[in-house]
């Protein structure tokens, strides 16, 4: 069986859905096919820059060692260097996104390659935050990982 996660959207009611600049939050109930398809997009999308966040935040980390590329090639070294256990106790949620495993290098081009392809096809006119304020809404980040 094939996951579609739209379908998966479509069968919630109230779908709980969040602002990315001003966390705005709200439970939408009748919806489009169309807006459900834009949140999951948009999901994706406010997933990759919490990413491409913690890469820069690294790549500014590490970028101050020479030959960082050549010492610092996955996240595990990185994680275990002793010249960086100061700055990560300082940075929990970098700390924490250092447990996974990448090459740094390959991970900050996969993910700029998708924030660039996720951007484009986003449709920004379905996403407005009902705040007023200038940020978009999107799925709950732990809405799949809840079902």
């Amino acid at each position: 069986m094939i996951w579609c996660p739209e379908s998966t959207v479509r069968q919630v009611e109230r779908l709980s859905v969040r602002c990315d600049r001003c966390d705005y939050r709200v439970e939408l109930s009748h919806r489009s096919d169309a807006l459900d398809a834009a949140l999951v997009s948009a999901g994706y999308v406010h997933q990759l820059r919490v990413e491409w966040a913690h890469l820069q935040r690294l790549q500014t980390l590490v970028s101050a060692v020479p030959d960082w590329r050549e010492r610092f090639v996955s996240s595990g070294f990185v994680r275990r260097a002793p010249e960086f256990q100061e700055a990560l106790q300082a940075d929990p949620a970098l700390h924490e996104f250092l447990r996974s495993s990448f090459r740094l290098v390959p991970r900050f081009q996969f993910v700029e390659s998708a924030l660039r392809e996720h951007e484009s096809e986003l449709q920004i006119s379905l996403l407005h935050c009902p705040s007023g304020m200038d940020g978009f809404i999107h799925i709950e980040p732990t809405f799949f990982t809840r079902l």
